[in-house]
C-alpha cells in the first residue's frame, strides 16, 4: 500500500507540473509507458496458488450468486463505491478548486495535492497499528469519518497555506480507507470460503473493481451537470459567482454526503470482532 500510495503521488500530485511543462500528450505517453512496464513488472512476479486453483470452481452463474448473497461483501462494496466516488470527486476538482478559487498555480495545485499524500503514507503505519489493537471495521469507519470531516473547511477556505493544511488533514483519513479497504475484502473472501467451501479472491477482487468503475460516471456526471447549469467557460479566467459556489459543492458538499452514506451503510458490515475470527 506504500508503494501504491507513492504511486498516487506521481499519477496524481505531479501531473500539474509535468503537464503545464512538457503538454498533455507527451506526459501521457510517459505514463502510458510507465503503466505498461509497472503492469509486466506485477505479471512477471505473479505465482497462482496450486493448492487453490486445483479445486472444482464454481459455475460462473453460481459464483455470481453467491457473491451477491454474500452480505458482508455487499455492505462493503455499497459503502466503497460511495467512497470511490468521493475521492474520485476531490481528486478531479481540486485542480479547478486551486485555479478558480484559491488563484494558485500548477507548482501550488500540485503541493496540495502532495500533502496529503505525504500525511497518507507515515499514516498508513499508524492505522495498522490501531487496527490491530481495535479491528478493521472500527477503524475503517473512523477513517471515513476523518476524511469527511476533513473536507468542511474546503466549503469556505480561501487562501492556499489553509488548502495545504486541510488536504494534509484529509490524507490522515485516506491512509486509513486505502489501507483497510482489503483488509476487509480480505475478511469477505475467507468467510466467503466458510460458506462456498472455495478460495475465490478473484471473483471479488474483479466484481469489488467493477463495481467502483461506476464512481468514475457518478463523478463525471456530476461534474458535467454542476459545470453546465452554472454556466462554466473554459476560455475565460473570471467565472460567475454560482460557478465557484458549484465547485466548492463538489469538492465538498457531494463528497461529504456520499461519505457520509458509505459510514451508515458499513455500520451494518458484520464482520468485526469474533466474526472476523
Amino acid at each position: 500500500q506504500t508503494f501504491g500510495m507513492i504511486g498516487l503521488v506521481i499519477g496524481i500530485a505531479l501531473p500539474p507540473i509535468i503537464y503545464s511543462s512538457i503538454g498533455w500528450a507527451r506526459m501521457g505517453a510517459i505514463f502510458g509507458a510507465l503503466i505498461a512496464i509497472a503492469y509486466l513488472v506485477a505479471l512477471a512476479g505473479s505465482r497462482e496458488n496450486l493448492k487453490y486453483s486445483a479445486a472444482k470452481p464454481l459455475s460462473l452463474s453460481s459464483a455470481l450468486s453467491a457473491t451477491f448473497r454474500n452480505f458482508p461483501f455487499v455492505t462493503f462494496v455499497t459503502s466503497n463505491l460511495l467512497i470511490q466516488y468521493a475521492f474520485t470527486m476531490v481528486l478531479a476538482i481540486i485542480p479547478f478548486y486551486a485555479k478558480y478559487i484559491l488563484e494558485a498555480k500548477p507548482v501550488e495545485t500540485s503541493i496540495i495535492l502532495f500533502s496529503a499524500f505525504a500525511v497518507a503514507i507515515p499514516m498508513m503505519f499508524v492505522w495498522r497499528g490501531l487496527s490491530v489493537k481495535y479491528g478493521a471495521k472500527s477503524c475503517y469507519l473512523a477513517a471515513i469519518m476523518i476524511f469527511m470531516l476533513m473536507l468542511v473547511p474546503f466549503l469556505f477556505i480561501g487562501s492556499f497555506p489553509t488548502a495545504v493544511i486541510t488536504s494534509g488533514l484529509l490524507g490522515a483519513g485516506l491512509a486509513g480507507i486505502i489501507l483497510l479497504s482489503d483488509v476487509l475484502i480480505s475478511d469477505v473472501i475467507d468467510y466467503d470460503q466458510t460458506k462456498t467451501g472455495v478460495r475465490r479472491e478473484g471473483m471479488y477482487f474483479g466484481v469489488n473493481a467493477f463495481v467502483c468503475r461506476f464512481a468514475i460516471a457518478m463523478e463525471a456526471m456530476s461534474i458535467g451537470l454542476v459545470f453546465t447549469s452554472t454556466r462554466y467557460n473554459p476560455i475565460i479566467f473570471s467565472q460567475t459567482e454560482e460557478f465557484l459556489l458549484g465547485l466548492r459543492f463538489l469538492v465538498a458538499g457531494l463528497p461529504m454526503i456520499a461519505l457520509a452514506m458509505a459510514f451508515a451503510i458499513m455500520i451494518y458490515y458484520p464482520l468485526s470482532g469474533k466474526s472476523a475470527k
